[in-house]
């Protein structure tokens, strides 16, 4: 039987059960992305200061929260296995939305 570890829990062979394991630190380890996560934002914003040009209209935050859905629609559709309407309800949005996030994201292409 293949198994393949997911941060929530472990899929098991073909049938695809999925049983829940603890996720360290609480909500998916909060406390380790959330650290990963401003340690990121530091770093630019140390390199904006490096540059010395701090710029008047900064993409930054828009940057971060693109790379932070692709991330979480990516590992929902591994983890349903590329549907669509079963990760949208599993992430609490709808699917009209999954799919635009999708088509915006550009997650579709190749």
């Amino acid at each position: 039987m293949r198994e393949a570890a997911y941060p929530f829990g472990t899929m098991l062979g073909a049938g695809g059960e999925v049983r829940p394991s603890p996720a360290p630190g609480g909500f998916g380890a909060a406390s380790d992305w959330s650290t990963l996560l401003a340690s990121a934002v530091a770093q630019e914003l140390a390199a904006q200061l490096a540059r010395d040009a701090v710029p008047e209209h900064s993409d930054l935050m828009q940057r971060f929260v693109r790379e932070f859905e692709a991330t979480v629609i990516r590992t929902a559709l591994r983890h349903t296995r590329g549907r669509r309407i079963e990760a949208a309800q599993r992430l609490g949005i709808g699917r009209n939305t999954i799919t635009r996030k999708i088509q915006d994201l550009g997650l579709d292409e190749g």
